[in-house]
C-alpha cells in the first residue's frame, strides 16, 4: 500500500444522536433506497479494482481506525485533516472521535482516485483523497501546512496484529 492514496468516504447528511456522545447517524436523513445503495459503493470500487483495501470507521474514530488499518498492512500514513470530508456544521475534533453510521477509509492507486470518488459522489456520499500511505509505519496528522507524528507502530504496536515478522507483530 505505500504509494497509495488515502480516501475517506462518509454519509455526512445526518446528525449526532446526542449532544455528548460520538455517534453520528445518517439512518434518519437518507432514504431507504439510498441506505440500500450506500454499501453498493464499496462493492463497486472493489469489483472494479479501483480500491484494494478498506477499513470501516468505528469506535476508535477516524485516526484510530486508520491506525488499525496501517498496523495490519505493515505501512504508515499521513491523514490530512484539512481534506477530510465531514458534516457542514461539524467540529473537527469531535468528528475525529466519531463512530459514523457510514464511514470508510480506502486505499487507491493515484490513477484511480477520481474514479473511486465518483462512485461515492454518485450516491450522495462524501468522498475525498485525504492523505497517503507510505512505508514508515508511522501515523502522521497534517493540518494547516503542518504535520506531526501521532503514533509510531515500530515503537508501540497498537494491537500486535501487524504482518508476521514485523516489529508490530511482536516478531
Amino acid at each position: 500500500m505505500p504509494g497509495d492514496t488515502l480516501l475517506a468516504a462518509f454519509a455526512v447528511d445526518g446528525r449526532y444522536m446526542s449532544p455528548t456522545r460520538p455517534f453520528f447517524t445518517a439512518l434518519h436523513d437518507r432514504t431507504p433506497e439510498q441506505l440500500r445503495d450506500d454499501g453498493e459503493a464499496l462493492v463497486e470500487v472493489a469489483e472494479a479494482g479501483i480500491c484494494h483495501a478498506a477499513r470501516d470507521v468505528s469506535m476508535p474514530g477516524i485516526a484510530g481506525s486508520l491506525l488499525q488499518m496501517i498496523e495490519g498492512a505493515g505501512c504508515g500514513a499521513t491523514l490530512d485533516l484539512d481534506r477530510l470530508p465531514r458534516p457542514r456544521h461539524g467540529d473537527l475534533e469531535r468528528w475525529l472521535l466519531t463512530f459514523p453510521s457510514f464511514g470508510f477509509l480506502l486505499a487507491a492507486r493515484p490513477q484511480d482516485v477520481e474514479a473511486a470518488t465518483e462512485v461515492f459522489a454518485r450516491r450522495g456520499l462524501a468522498c475525498a483523497p485525504c492523505g497517503a500511505f507510505d512505508d514508515t509505519r508511522v501515523l502522521r496528522l497534517a493540518a494547516g501546512g503542518a504535520e506531526a507524528p501521532a503514533w509510531d507502530l515500530a515503537r508501540s504496536p497498537l494491537t500486535g496484529l501487524g504482518p508476521a515478522g514485523s516489529p508490530s507483530a511482536g516478531g
